[in-house]
């Protein structure tokens, strides 16, 4: 019967999920490497077909990790791009990283509210960190060419 190709293709299917399960970067790495290696040897088509897909995106899907919880505005903002939203939004105050100090306004008080103005650079790399994570999770715009004369 198929009964031990189902249960390896379940086993495969699970290591594959247990990546996303990570704690870490490197323990996710560990878990690829793991299902690619599962998958060699196997040789299940359909799952052959899926690594040859998965490897040249190993990159982009080991970035899903690059994060050690230490920048709570970037954690955020990380959530926010991976999310299903057509637009996200946030403060430039977060990308920043400032602290209260930087508020647009206090609630309930009537005066000094939206004074806060960005400093004039931004510094760091923080652009390319944007556009870095804009691009990962897909929110950089589509460029076109020119059809073919």
């Amino acid at each position: 019967m198929h009964e031990p190709v189902i249960a390896e293709a379940w086993g495969l299917k699970e290591a594959f999920r247990s990546v996303y399960r990570a704690s870490s970067r490197d323990e996710a790495e560990r878990r690829l490497d793991h299902f690619l290696a599962a998958v060699e040897r196997a040789q299940i088509p359909s799952f052959n077909a899926f690594a040859d897909g998965v490897r040249p995106w190993r990159s982009e899907l080991l970035a899903y990790f690059d994060t050690d919880g230490s920048e709570m505005n970037w954690v955020l903002i990380r959530a926010l791009m991976a999310s299903v939203a057509n637009r996200v939004l946030f403060p430039m105050q977060d990308v920043l990283g400032l602290g209260s100090e930087a508020r647009m306004n206090t609630p309930s008080v009537a005066g000094g509210n939206w004074r806060w103005r960005m400093p004039e650079r931004a510094g760091g790399g923080t652009a390319r960190r944007l556009k870095d994570m804009a691009q990962l999770y897909g929110r950089l715009p589509v460029t076109r060419t020119a059809a073919p004369e």
